[in-house]
């Protein structure tokens, strides 16, 4: 969720099944959800939906977080720093546990 920006657009879907664009209102890291944004007509419309379902439905999402992390593990072992990659470990662990 760290990689996902407030204001973002994103695809969701609706309980009648329906998928559409909305925008990323505010994130809870804490129960892993989000609240996303949309208009319908002239009405603002709002939902709180599970990190496990944006993912499904973006996995743009996920590629970027992989990206991220691939550029990071690789620029540990291109630095002339001794011991960067052992710093490194435990940052990785702590996201992947979330």
């Amino acid at each position: 969720m760290e990689y996902l920006l407030i204001g973002e657009k994103i695809s969701i879907s609706r309980t009648d099944g329906r998928v559409h664009t909305a925008v990323v209102d505010s994130k809870q890291d804490e129960v892993q959800s989000i609240t996303v944004a949309w208009t319908e007509g002239s009405k603002m419309m709002g939902k709180e939906i599970p990190w496990s379902s944006i993912v499904a439905l973006n996995p743009h999402l996920m590629e970027r977080t992989q990206l991220w992390f691939f550029t990071l593990w690789r620029s540990s072992f291109t630095s002339n720093r001794p011991g960067k990659i052992k710093n490194f470990l435990p940052f990785i662990l702590a996201i992947l546990e979330k």
